[in-house]
């Protein structure tokens, strides 16, 4: 059961992206042998490109606050990151030396750094 819907986020979070192997070739590598190598493969790039939106956000507010809002939001930056990993580590460590593992990581990293994008796009009205 666990397997199947780690399988369909899988498949949801590769249709939705696009990057060096596409979420087509990703779909088919893993209903062809269904490894999950390839999946982790498949969420590490969405993993990527989360965090690249995120960056991106972040240029856009740091263009946007005064340079005393900024450093401020760079120290909650700094500690968000670390609660993030560790976050994520603890969501993962159930499945600690299992081929799921990386990809429950992942999984987790894209959910936070959505649920803070969204976080900061609160601010981003507000600036």
């Amino acid at each position: 059961m666990i397997r199947t819907l780690l399988l369909a986020a899988a498949l949801t979070l590769a249709a939705r992206t696009a990057g060096a192997q596409t979420a087509a070739e990703c779909r088919t590598a893993m209903e062809k042998s269904s490894p999950q190598t390839l999946m982790n493969i498949c969420i590490d790039r969405d993993a990527g490109e989360a965090q690249d939106r995120l960056d991106a956000l972040l240029a856009r507010l740091r263009a946007g606050l005064d340079p005393a809002r900024w450093k401020a939001l760079l120290q909650v930056q700094r500690r968000w990151v670390d609660y993030q990993a560790e976050h994520c580590e603890f969501e993962a460590a159930r499945y600690q030396g299992g081929s799921v593992q990386p990809f429950v990581r992942a999984l987790c990293f894209i959910q936070v750094t959505e649920d803070r994008i969204r976080q900061l796009k609160g601010s981003v009205a507000q600036v």
